[in-house]
């Protein structure tokens, strides 16, 4: 609950809100860790803070900085990997909370894979390049000391078309989440790491976790990371 309200009092705090303001959030995939956007809805946090949200979905956090940007979208959930270059290029975006500060991915396998160096030569699924998935992966081999070259990295889709590949043997690695990690388990496939648990998981940097993000630049920026970092924000 406490996630909770840091996203939704951050949204309220960065964004200039009148009674029942519309504004779109969008989020990019149906991974457990998006929980905190559909929990938001669902015990009506959004409308107790004065927001009449309404939630799309925008695969991959490439496509859902290019709708924020654009101005289709005033607040997005996804992978900071996205939005930060474009700050630092001057982009008009500000990351104002995070939900997670480690990538909640796994590393699944064909079952035949036991070991990472059994990944040399294979093809491992991505949603796009660029993003977190993209980002887990590339970590993940140079924790494992494995050239980024040594493998097939493919563009594959989100987290049902990559299980999909894997189930069909077009992949024969990608990342996944809960609740894709449980199923592709009970089919038999192999959970070589969780990246949670390793170096790549990013332990207390939430620049590479889940990330809510305001469309804009605002002085009510500082004050939201003042009030997460006093981590005295509740429902």
């Amino acid at each position: 609950m406490r996630t909770i309200a840091f996203l939704i009092l951050a949204l309220a705090l960065s964004f200039s809100v009148s009674a029942q303001e519309s504004v779109v959030v969008s989020y990019d995939g149906y991974a457990g860790f998006q929980g905190p956007l559909w929990a938001a809805k669902d015990l009506g946090l959004f409308k107790k803070h004065g927001l009449n949200a309404e939630m799309v979905l925008i695969t991959g956090s490439t496509r859902g900085m290019a709708a924020l940007i654009s101005g289709s979208t005033d607040f997005a959930q996804g992978s900071a990997s996205a939005p930060i270059p474009i700050r630092l290029r001057g982009g008009d975006i500000a990351i104002v909370a995070a939900a997670l500060n480690r990538f909640p991915f796994s590393v699944v396998t064909q079952k035949d894979i036991r070991k990472p160096s059994d990944l040399v030569g294979k093809k491992i699924g991505i949603l796009n390049f660029g993003g977190s998935t993209d980002l887990a992966i590339t970590l993940a081999f140079r924790e494992w000391n494995i050239p980024r070259k040594a493998v097939t990295i493919l563009a594959s889709g989100g987290a049902p078309e990559r299980l999909a590949a894997l189930s069909s043997h077009a992949i024969d690695a990608t990342v996944l989440s809960p609740p894709e990690t449980l199923v592709a388990a009970r089919l038999g496939m192999n959970i070589l790491a969780h990246l949670r648990r390793s170096k790549s998981g990013l332990p207390s940097n939430s620049h590479h976790g889940a990330a809510f993000i305001s469309g804009e630049k605002s002085g009510d920026g500082e004050a939201v990371c003042a009030c997460l970092q006093r981590g005295d924000l509740r429902v």
